[in-house]
This record gives structure tokens, C-alpha cells and sequence, in this order.
């Protein structure tokens, strides 16, 4: 009995170990770009915050603070604790129409 491979057996075995090294490299191609990436943007965000710290130094340092003097002389403290809550009459009108539209009437739901 002769046998006869069909399509060949042995160039096929070569193709399919020649797809699993190409995977097994873009797996690692994969695998070490994100470390690599990351390392790159944490250096990238590292020399963007102390460029930014050193210029944001240098201009506070330039520009000095004036403070003004608050007049105090003669000056009463008029703080009140008045409060006239007829300018709240229609927000509360209003939350408690809102709650009855969202909320049912019964609360629980009947135990049976």
C-alpha cells in the first residue's frame, strides 16, 4: 500500500510552526509596547509637572502680593439673623409635587 500524503503533510507542519513563532512575537511585540509606553508617558508627565513647577516658581517669585488695609475705624458689624421664607413658598410646593410624581403613595409593599 503506498501512501500519499495530499497537499503534502511535512510544508504544512513548516507553515504552521512559522504562524506560531510570528504569534508568539507579536504576542510579546504585545506584551512589552504597554510597559514600555508607560514608562515613556509617567517620564513624559514627570518632566511636564517640574517644567511646570519651575516656571510657575519663577513667575510667583517675580510678582510680589499687595495686600490692601480694610478700613475699620468707625465700622460697625451689622449681621442679622432675619430670615423671611415667603420667597421659599414655591420651591416647596414644587419638591413635594416632585416627590409625589417620583415616589408611590405606598411606601412598603403590601405583606401577604
Amino acid at each position: 500500500m503506498i501512501f500519499v500524503p495530499i497537499g503534502g503533510s511535512r510544508p504544512n507542519a513548516v507553515v504552521h510552526h512559522g504562524l506560531a513563532v510570528l504569534r508568539l512575537l507579536f504576542v510579546l511585540l504585545l506584551v512589552s509596547c504597554p510597559v514600555n509606553c508607560q514608562e515613556t508617558l509617567t517620564n513624559r508627565m514627570r518632566v511636564i509637572s517640574e517644567d511646570l513647577d519651575r516656571q510657575l516658581n519663577g513667575i510667583m517669585a517675580s510678582q510680589g502680593l499687595n495686600y490692601t488695609t480694610v478700613n475699620t475705624t468707625g465700622l460697625r458689624y451689622n449681621a442679622t439673623t432675619y430670615f423671611n421664607p415667603k420667597g421659599m413658598g414655591q420651591l416647596y410646593n414644587v419638591t413635594n409635587m416632585f416627590i409625589d410624581f417620583v415616589q408611590s403613595k405606598q411606601a412598603y409593599p403590601d405583606g401577604k
